[in-house]
């Protein structure tokens, strides 16, 4: 058994072995390529291939497929349209779950609420899952009322 098949990440750690000699190659006129595979977290990485088979360019630069001014979050455009969305309606009076909401949460709705649903949708999260996501997060807030964030998360 070779001995890099002992290694904690066998195939990462033998690329890191080989990348001197790659390194010495290509300084001598070799045409070789780096082994080294390289980690990297992406934005939302369900919403990035919904994006890039929709040839969605909003989609897109929302998950940082496309080049922008700044990285773009995923997360806090949702959280902007549901606060929006959410101040709309009590200021409309249209939902108690709303005023409970703003009224409960400092007064507005952030990111870290949102961001398990928006992440788990692409891969099929029910509405039941993503209700349940919600109530999580504002039980770890603090609420305690089984019936107000049952109320609450039912308007999500």
């Amino acid at each position: 058994m070779p001995f890099f098949s002992s290694l904690f990440l066998p195939i990462p750690d033998l690329s890191r072995l080989l990348e001197p000699a790659l390194f010495w190659a290509r300084l001598n006129g070799h045409e070789l390529w780096a082994l080294r595979v390289r980690l990297q977290d992406g934005s939302c990485n369900g919403l990035q291939h919904y994006a890039a088979l929709a040839r969605d360019r909003g989609g897109g630069q929302a998950v940082n497929l496309l080049p922008g001014a700044q990285p773009a979050d995923v997360y806090s455009a949702v959280t902007r349209i549901v606060d929006q969305t959410v101040r709309r309606d009590a200021r409309e009076g249209q939902r108690s779950e709303a005023l409970k909401l703003l009224a409960r949460n400092g007064g507005a709705v952030d990111r870290k609420l949102v961001k398990q649903t928006v992440m788990t949708t692409v891969y099929g999260v029910t509405f039941v899952g993503a209700r349940d996501q919600i109530a999580a997060r504002l039980v770890e807030r603090g609420w305690d009322n089984v019936a107000e964030v049952t109320q609450v998360c039912e308007r999500a």
